[in-house]
């Protein structure tokens, strides 16, 4: 038997699958999540006070994924880089995710050795 994340009208029964309605996240929930996720209760507490006291913020926190990415800006950036332009905070992560996965890279390559750089190079056509 699957679980489906969503909204149990939308299905009608179409699928023979449990239906796991997401429910927003408390306060508290946000403050334990934040909380975990920054690794500095002080930081943690003033992020949620900032992320409370913007509505639009505030409502879009309410999901797992969402507050999350604002515990990831709050923790790498500061608290300045929350706006209350939730497309701004997932392009920081993005941002985020890219410088990562370059360094993950440049890291691979510079591993292997100079046979195997060269090969690679040949391969990508440099």
């Amino acid at each position: 038997m699957w679980s489906l994340p969503g909204r149990p009208s939308s299905f009608r029964g179409e699928f023979s699958a449990r239906i796991v309605v997401l429910r927003p996240m408390t306060d508290k929930q946000l403050a334990q999540l934040f909380c975990k996720e920054i690794g500095d209760e002080a930081k943690a507490k003033t992020t949620l006070a900032t992320v409370l006291q913007n509505e639009s913020l505030s409502s879009w926190s309410r999901r797992p994924l969402h507050a999350w990415l604002i515990a990831r800006v709050a923790r790498q950036e500061n608290l300045s880089a929350l706006s209350n332009n939730a497309a701004a905070i997932v392009r920081t992560c993005i941002r985020f995710i890219c410088a990562r996965e370059e360094n993950q890279a440049s890291a691979e390559v510079s591993r292997t050795g100079p046979e195997t750089k060269e090969a690679l190079a040949r391969t990508i056509g440099v």
